[in-house]
Formats: structure tokens, C-alpha cells, sequence
């Protein structure tokens, strides 16, 4: 090998994930990322790496790109450069090591250290040898100074310099951050949308909110349209009109392109709207989450529709309309009990085909309201569009951070948003302008101006919540794949009530629980995760039918049957996994089924409750997202019992499909000085890699466990290759 070809990469069967690389340490120095440092920065003892295509001029609050400089050598010579050119001391950019590019975890280095001596001991001679051109003891921390230096990484030396004097008990190099400004709008209800901004304000429980108000610096839905499939959008509402796009609405129930609502009975779709877009900051009454998206009126659910109607708006301007919000769905508590209605056979199509060519070939994100009946038993599971692995269904929270008891659970369920529940707070959004909709003469309980409600509630109010999220995702990131977002949604999510049993953790460290889904949506970090997210590679699917059945099921028996399968597809990574279920059953709301993966993760899809007697499982899907992330080798199984008496029947068919990926996953090295810098890249966010080093292709030792972060990109350092003439490295997926 020559000495100018430094790595080599070998490829291996992903089923085993192993990966290779190799180095050659005889001084040449490739530059092609800078030393980390290890810096206690606000209570954080954190390594980071320096940025050599960004550099910061004092005064300003963002970063200036530059040409990549190779090598911290070559970006402190192009610094030294541009500092005498401006007249002004350019200074290095810090990323917490895995972070690289994330604004809110971006320092800046100062020209100063904080030291912490011993009691007692004379700086003097300390300061002249480390290059201190000035000591400033600090009042309020005795035996603390703060230090500074010259030259632009002079805080990095001196604090590595002074941390070799025992007297010294610490030297840290002072970091300078810009802090996010909590934009507030001036809209009149403002302090009244607990939902955007929960202070604790009428007995609510501060900080249960969508953690916007800090996004909308930056990221306001601008350039993003909001397709709101309801009965109607009052498009002259003042606080509606401004973000109204007349030429991608229509009305598919009256068949023209007026989507405006019939002023006596159809109020719902302009409460929606508001949530989701209402205008911001212009004044007047009150500001969706994305205030500054477009709004697209199309008008579906005012009167009865069939199977190509609501194909027709599933597919309707896909590639303009990136979100499509549905608080609508199949009846809650019926009389008889639970039906089991699913999109017919032109909808569900049209489902597949919006995800597969709408948004440019990323997918149109389909939001839907997780539904009502929790008070009845319902389950998100038996509603076929709910369910649907092309949808997010979004569930309901309280003011307090509780579940409300009508929002429906699910194994499928992406995360939950603020509503509100009977005696709690409700959501105050855009009603039909004058004395119609929710507020008109005769209600009480209202504010005074009829334009506006503060009785909204249900899912429905959630899942338009969730759509102006989703649009400030889009605007911060528009490449994002649908996939991208649900699993942005449900990394990121606040974990609410954490100590409540039912929480579970996946081996990709994806959390999920039956009640809230992924937890409360958190907007600050679904954005911050969405601007440094490395995307999922192309969708696969595996299939696996169940052998040996008609099995009759035990009547009123938890043994039940239980079906199994041995999946040896090593390096596929799960996504959504469904199970599609047949029985012959007179009474099939009996019915318990319980789905667990090789890691032992459990998704309970169907519970005792009162069934509809009109109806079976008769090729019905349940979906899940509990076991978003894990490798999918090992045994899956699915448990189905009949857990009430008197009714007995069998299990026809049972499929078992997994969607997911097989991820690429490479390592490359680079040197830097006498040490490696290793890069490990692949799309699995949460695996974990095992790093092991070699001095000859025989003894190997692990070195690091690398877990893949957000934005597909784990790093190390091998100090340890320092004085060896060469070095292989290798990494394989950990189980």
C-alpha cells in the first residue's frame, strides 16, 4: 500500500454488520476533522469537536460558513488571516461530539478559562507559564479566577497547559452560547392557549405544552400548506384569511372550489383550522402552532361520501399540500358496541399511493384524531384508519399532563397533544365569525367575541395541533420522508408521566406507552432533531403467514394459541409491524391478542370489550410502532386468547408483516497527530456498534460501543494508536 492511500473499507453481508477499516500511522496527517476536547460547560462534561468550515465574529449570534480548512492547523492559520484582514479577533465554533451542525448545542470560544487553585496558592507563576495576559479573581467563588488569554484557541491551550499543575483543581475554557428567545405573539387570547404556553395558568400544570414558543424565532410553517380535510373552513375568519390558499381548496361535497362550511351545522373544520394555522402575531385573537402555514380548505365529511370521494381527497394536490389533517374517522361508542370499520378499497389505495409519490416522492403526512371511545374500550386498533401504517394518529392530554379517559390508547398510537377533558381546560381557538358555530347566543361558558371559542376539545383538537408541529418539522427540514417524520415524532417526544406503569423502552430507545403513544409532541426538539436528521433508507417489508390453522381458540382460557415465528433476517431494522387477523367468532370482542418481538417488547393490539355483533375479524390489521427501531432477528410471536365466557370460535389466519429497512453502515478513520478519529455512519438511529481495534489482523480488543445518534454519524477517538507503524479497525452490530 502506498503512502498516500490511507483507508480501506471492505464490505460485509449485512447480517452481520461488520465493518472494516484500516490506517496507516506513519505522520501523515489528513485533516479531516479537528481534536475533540473534553470541557465542562454548564454543568456538562462534554467532549467537543471544533468546526472547520465555521467561524464566529464577535457580536454575531450565528456562525460564518468558510471553505473547509482540513485541519485545525490550517483553519488557525485562515483565523490568524481573516483577523488581521477585518481588524477583529475571529473566534473557533465548538458541536458537542455527535451533535455536529445542531444550533441550540453550538458554543463559541472565548479568550477566557475559569481556574479553581488550591487555598493558598500564588497564580503568579502559574499564569507567566501557561501565556495569561490577565487574572480577574472571581467574588462570588473563592479560590476561583478567571484568566484571559491571547490568540484565537488560546483558551484551549492554556486550560490543557494549567490542568498539569497539581495546584491547579480545575481550568475550563469559557464557552459563549446564544440563548433562544422565547418569542410571545401579541395576539388578544394569547395567555388563554395554555396548549402553546402552559404557566400553570387556571390550575394547569406548567410546562405541559407543546414547547413551541422558542421554535417560532426561527421556523413559523412558512412555506408549508396545511390541507384541513373537514366540514368546512370559514376562510373569511380575520385570523384564518391570511393564511388561506383558495386555489388548492375545494369542496367535495357541494363539488366546487368554495370549501366555506354551512354556517348552521358545520362549525367543526374552522375550530381545527385555527389550532393548526390561525394567524399569528398580527393582534387579534389567536395563533395556531404554525401560524405562518398556508391553509387549504377541503371540504369532505359535511354529507355523506362513498369510497372514490374520499379517495378524491386523500389524493387531491398531494404535491403541493404536504400535511393533510383528519379529525374525523369511524363512529366512537356505537350502540352494540365497537365496529370495525376500515378505509374501502379505493381510499386504502389512495393511502399507499399518497405516501409513495405525494410531496415529491417524500410522502404526504396523513395526521389523524386517534378518536373518542376510550370511555367505551375503544382502541385506536379498531379503527381501520386510524391504524393505517400510512397515518399518525395523535391521542389527547390534559392541562395537568393526564389521559384523558375518552382518548383512545393503542399500540399504534404516535404521541399525544394537549385537549383538555370535562372540568379541565379546554382549547380556545377560531369559531364561525358572528353568532354562529360553538359560540352563539344561548351558550354559556363562552368569551365575548363570537368569533371564538374556548370549548373546543377531543382529538380532534389534538391532531390539528400535532399538523402545525409537523409543518414547523417540514419548514425546518422539507426533505424529510413521512417515515423520517414519525420516527422524528417519536424520538422526540416529552415522556409524560414517567412513573407511570406502561412505559416501556425498545432496544433503539424508542420509548412508547399504551396510553400516550410516545409521549407529549415537543416541537423545540422534533425540530432540532429534524435539522440534523440522517434519514431512513428505502422501505422493505418481510411477511410471515401462520401454519396450521383453522385452530379452534379456548373459550374463557388465558392459555389461548400462541404462533411463532423464527426470523433470521439479520440486519433489518423494524419500523411498523402489523398483524392481520381472521376469526370466525360470534363474539370477537372477547377476543385478547398480544404481539411481543425477540427483545421482549410487548404490543397489546386487542383487549376485552363489547364487540358490535354484526362484525368479525375478518382480515383485519392491527399496527403497531412499540418496536420502531429493533433489529428484527429472532422470535416474534403473537398470543391470541378468548377471555370471556360462553362464546367460542376459531382462529382462520394470522400474517404477520414487518416494515423496516436494512441499513448501510460504514467505518472510516482518519489521523489525527499520532491518534484515530473513527466515523461510524449508518441510518439506524440507536443501534449500537461494537468498535474493536488491531496491530495485525489476529488479536483484536474492543475499544468503544458507538451508539448511532440522530444524525447517523457516531465518533471516537483511539488515542491508543499512538507509536504503532499501523492500525485495523473493525465494528459489528451488537444484539
Amino acid at each position: 500500500m502506498t503512502e498516500n492511500v490511507a483507508i480501506m473499507c471492505c464490505a460485509i453481508p449485512p447480517a452481520r454488520a461488520v465493518l472494516c477499516a484500516f490506517i496507516l500511522l506513519g505522520g501523515i496527517h489528513l485533516g479531516q476533522s479537528a481534536e475533540s476536547y473534553r470541557i465542562h460547560d454548564r454543568g456538562l462534561n462534554t467532549a467537543w469537536v471544533v468546526a472547520l468550515d465555521e467561524v464566529q465574529t464577535p457580536g454575531k449570534s450565528e456562525p460564518e460558513k468558510i471553505p473547509h480548512a482540513g485541519s485545525l492547523q490550517g483553519l488557525m492559520q485562515r483565523i490568524e488571516a481573516l483577523s488581521k484582514q477585518r481588524g477583529t479577533q475571529l473566534a473557533l465554533v465548538l458541536y458537542p461530539v455527535g451533535h455536529f451542525g445542531e444550533a441550540a448545542t453550538r458554543r463559541f470560544l472565548t479568550d477566557q478559562v475559569l481556574v479553581q487553585v488550591a487555598t493558598g496558592v500564588d497564580l503568579g507563576a502559574l499564569v507567566v507559564d501557561a501565556g495569561i495576559v490577565a487574572v480577574m479573581p472571581v467574588e462570588s467563588l473563592p479560590d476561583h479566577y478567571l484568566l484571559r488569554v491571547a490568540g484565537s484557541n488560546g483558551a484551549l491551550e492554556a486550560a490543557e497547559k494549567l490542568r498539569t499543575f497539581p495546584q491547579v483543581l480545575s481550568a475550563e475554557p469559557q464557552l459563549a452560547w446564544q440563548p433562544a428567545l422565547k418569542l410571545l405573539p401579541n395576539d388578544t387570547y394569547f395567555s388563554r392557549l395554555w396548549h402553546l404556553l402552559n404557566t400553570g395558568q387556571n390550575g394547569g400544570t406548567a410546562g405541559v405544552d407543546l414547547h413551541v414558543t422558542n421554535v417560532w424565532n426561527r421556523y413559523r410553517g412558512t412555506g408549508v400548506v396545511i390541507g384541513i380535510v373537514d366540514n368546512g373552513l370559514a376562510h373569511t375568519h380575520p385570523d384564518l384569511a391570511p393564511n388561506y390558499n383558495a386555489s388548492l381548496s375545494h369542496d367535495f361535497n357541494d363539488n366546487d372550489a368554495d370549501p366555506a362550511p354551512n354556517p348552521a351545522v358545520d362549525f367543526h373544520g374552522t375550530a381545527v383550522s385555527g389550532l393548526a394555522a390561525a394567524r399569528g402575531d398580527n393582534g387579534v385573537g389567536v395563533c395556531g402552532v404554525a401560524y405562518e402555514a398556508e391553509l387549504a380548505g377541503l371540504r369532505l365529511v359535511a354529507a355523506p361520501i362513498t369510497d372514490a370521494i374520499e379517495a378524491s381527497g386523500i389524493l387531491y394536490s398531494n404535491a403541493f399540500i404536504q400535511i393533510k389533517n383528519n379529525s374525523w374517522g369511524a363512529a366512537d361508542c356505537a350502540s352494540g358496541g365497537s365496529l370495525l370499520e376500515r378505509p374501502g378499497p379505493m381510499a386504502s389505495s389512495a393511502f399507499s399511493q399518497g405516501t409513495l409519490v405525494g410531496r415529491g416522492g417524500r410522502g404526504t403526512i396523513y395526521v389523524w384524531a386517534a378518536g373518542n371511545g376510550g370511555d367505551c374500550s375503544e382502541d385506536v386498533n379498531y379503527d381501520g384508519y386510524g391504524n393505517s401504517v400510512y397515518v399518525f394518529p395523535i391521542g389527547a392530554l390534559t392541562d395537568q399532563g393526564t389521559h384523558p379517559s375518552y382518548s383512545e390508547p393503542g399500540a399504534c398510537l404516535v404521541g399525544c397533544a394537549p385537549s383538555g377533558s370535562p372540568g379541565r381546560q379546554l382549547l380556545t381557538t377560531t369559531d364561525l365569525p358572528g353568532n354562529d358555530g360553538y359560540n352563539r347566543t344561548g351558550v354559556s361558558g363562552e368569551i365575548s367575541d363570537r368569533s371564538y371559542t374556548q370549548t373546543f376539545a377531543g382529538t380532534s383538537a389534538s391532531a390539528p395541533l400535532a399538523s402545525g408541529v409537523i409543518a414547523l418539522v417540514l419548514q425546518a427540514n422539507p426533505n424529510l420522508s413521512w417515515r423520517d417524520v414519525k420516527e422524528i415524532l417519536l424520538r422526540s417526544s416529552t415522556h409524560i408521566q414517567p412513573a407511570e406503569p406502561g412505559w416501556q423502552t425498545n432496544g433503539a430507545g424508542i420509548a412508547h406507552h399504551h396510553q400516550f403513544g410516545a409521549g407529549l409532541l415537543n416541537a423545540n426538539a422534533a425540530v432540532q432533531m429534524a435539522t440534523n436528521w440522517a434519514g431512513l433508507a428505502s422501505l422493505r417489508t418481510l411477511s410471515f403467514n401462520a401454519a396450521g390453522l383453522p385452530r379452534t381458540l379456548p373459550d374463557n382460557n388465558q392459555t389461548g394459541l400462541t404462533l411463532s415465528w423464527n426470523v433470521t433476517n439479520g440486519g433489518f431494522r423494524a419500523e411498523h409491524v402489523t398483524v392481520t387477523l381472521s376469526t370466525t367468532h360470534s363474539a370477537w370482542g372477547d377476543i385478547d391478542v398480544t404481539l411481543t418481538s425477540p427483545g421482549g417488547i410487548q404490543s397489546h393490539l386487542a383487549s376485552v370489550h363489547t364487540g358490535h355483533p354484526g362484525y368479525d375479524y375478518n382480515n383485519w390489521t392491527f399496527n403497531s410502532v412499540r418496536h420502531w427501531g429493533e433489529q428484527v432477528e429472532g422470535t416474534w410471536t403473537v398470543h391470541i386468547a378468548d377471555l370471556a365466557a360462553q362464546d367460542v370460535g376459531t382462529v382462520d389466519a394470522v400474517l404477520l408483516r414487518i416494515y423496516g429497512t436494512v441499513p448501510d453502515a460504514r467505518l472510516s478513520v482518519t489521523q489525527a497527530g499520532n491518534s484515530a478519529n473513527l466515523t461510524l455512519t449508518a441510518r439506524a438511529v440507536g443501534w449500537k456498534y461494537a468498535v474493536e481495534g488491531s496491530p495485525d489482523l489476529k488479536s483484536w480488543a474492543q475499544l468503544v460501543t458507538l451508539t448511532v445518534p440522530a444524525n447517523g454519524k457516531a465518533t471516537t477517538t483511539d488515542n491508543a494508536a499512538s507509536g504503532m507503524s499501523q492500525r485495523f479497525y473493525r465494528a459489528h452490530l451488537l444484539r
